[in-house]
Order: structure tokens, then C-alpha cells, then sequence
């Protein structure tokens, strides 16, 4: 999944919350133009609160999300 100059717009937010409930862990990159001023711990820590995940982990413009899903599993 990919951060793009939009930053974290609905949409993104939408499909991110989506991976989570589906796989429980996401792993995105976040694209150069989309850090403007910002770092890019910031940007993966704004998408961790608006998607209620954990920030696994930051490194480089990558980032991963957890978030433990509701489904009971077998």
C-alpha cells in the first residue's frame, strides 16, 4: 500500500482499515512527495491513530500497523 502526495486522504484510510480487519497487519511505504514538512514517523503515526492500529514499526518510508482482528479465528 502506498502513501502518495494526497497523504492520508479517506479513501486511504478507508482501504487501510479494510487490510486490518481482513489481515490484521499492514505494511505501506510512503511516497517522498508526501513528506512535505513532516517526517515520515509522523505520517504512519497520524494513520495509526485515525485506523486505531498500533505502529509496529517505522523505518525509512515504510511503516507497519496492527490491529487485532474481531473475527474469531479457527
Amino acid at each position: 500500500m502506498w502513501v502518495g502526495k494526497g497523504g492520508a486522504s479517506a479513501e486511504l484510510l478507508k482501504e487501510i482499515d479494510k487490510q486490518l480487519a481482513k489481515k490484521e497487519i499492514v505494511k505501506a511505504r510512503i511516497l517522498k512527495s508526501a513528506l512535505s514538512e513532516r517526517e515520515a514517523r509522523q505520517v504512519a503515526s497520524r494513520i495509526a491513530d485515525q485506523t486505531e492500529a498500533s505502529l509496529v514499526e517505522s523505518r525509512g518510508n515504510t511503516f507497519a500497523l496492527y490491529r487485532p482482528s474481531d473475527q474469531e479465528k479457527l
